[in-house]
């Protein structure tokens, strides 16, 4: 009977401590999100656009942060990472090339049936160009706004927070959602006319779909950062070296779209099982 009464008592004890962490989590969410808009708007007209982007990743990071930091002790797997070895770092970054290959797919599979404003993709390709690099140090920095920065802050923030505060509430499966989620609506686009872009929402969902398994399985923030980070640069460099075309949008390629998900579904899921297999996986 004793035994009983001490259960109920953790469990009524454990549910306001669930859902201040959810709220807490959201909060940091929320936060970060008005001072990532706030930091790029006021420094826009003063630094170059590298350093904006990566002190506007900083400032959506900070708060979930400040948040993890408050909550580490209720929630172990926030700042449990163990060190990956190099077999597992080099099956990662083949991960994000995976990854990429994947996210290829999902773009042109939508764009066989949902084509983006063209002022989209000339918007697109001017912030690329804009972020061409000329020198070493250009390089240096580029790779820094467009891969490092948002592989590392905005981790910390979904996969890094959210996810195992998620997770810790209601689960694995409505975690992985729940994170991708929130993750797809900071791909949400601003054109220069003030009107919103979804385009990248449902390669953003995907792709925080499997950055959050990746955390969940191998219980440590460095294979979604390494994954999230190689991706991007993948792109990046792909986009500065292959000219594509200017003043009109291709034509789609269903066939391609097709081979590049099965392809890039494939070869991702065979390297996350092994991944997963050669890393701990942590309790529920």
């Amino acid at each position: 009977m004793g035994d009983n009464r001490r259960l109920m008592s953790q469990e009524r004890s454990h549910g306001p401590v669930i859902a201040a962490s959810l709220f807490l989590s959201l909060l940091a969410y929320g936060a970060g999100l008005l001072a990532m808009g706030y930091t790029q708007g006021a420094l826009i007209r003063t630094f170059q656009l590298r350093l904006v982007l990566i002190f506007s990743e900083m400032a959506l990071a900070l708060p979930a942060l400040l948040v993890a930091f408050l909550l580490a002790g209720r929630i172990p797997d926030l700042h449990r990472f163990p060190p990956l070895s190099a077999g597992a770092v080099f099956k990662t970054v083949v991960l994000g090339l995976a990854f990429w290959g994947l996210s290829l797919g999902v773009f042109e599979a939508q764009y066989v049936f949902v084509k983006p404003p063209l002022e989209y993709l000339q918007q697109f390709q001017g912030l690329h160009e804009t972020l061409r690099p000329h020198r070493v140090s250009g390089w240096i920095f580029s790779i820094a706004a467009i891969a490092v920065a948002p592989a590392i802050c905005e981790e910390m923030v979904f996969r890094g927070l959210l996810t195992p505060v998620f997770r810790n509430a209601m689960g694995s499966g409505p975690a992985i959602v729940l994170s991708a989620a929130l993750f797809g609506v900071i791909h949400v686009d601003g054109m220069r006319d003030g009107t919103s872009v979804f385009y990248r929402v449902p390669f953003a969902f995907i792709l925080g779909m499997l950055l959050a398994k990746l955390r969940i399985d191998t219980a440590s923030l460095w294979p979604p950062m390494i994954a999230h980070a190689t991706l991007n640069a993948t792109t990046f460099l792909v986009v500065i070296f292959i000219e594509e075309p200017k003043g009109a949008l291709p034509d789609p390629q269903p066939l391609a779209a097709v081979a590049m998900l099965l392809v890039g579904s494939a070869v991702a899921t065979a390297l996350m099982r092994r991944i997963r297999a050669a890393g701990p996986v942590p309790t529920a």
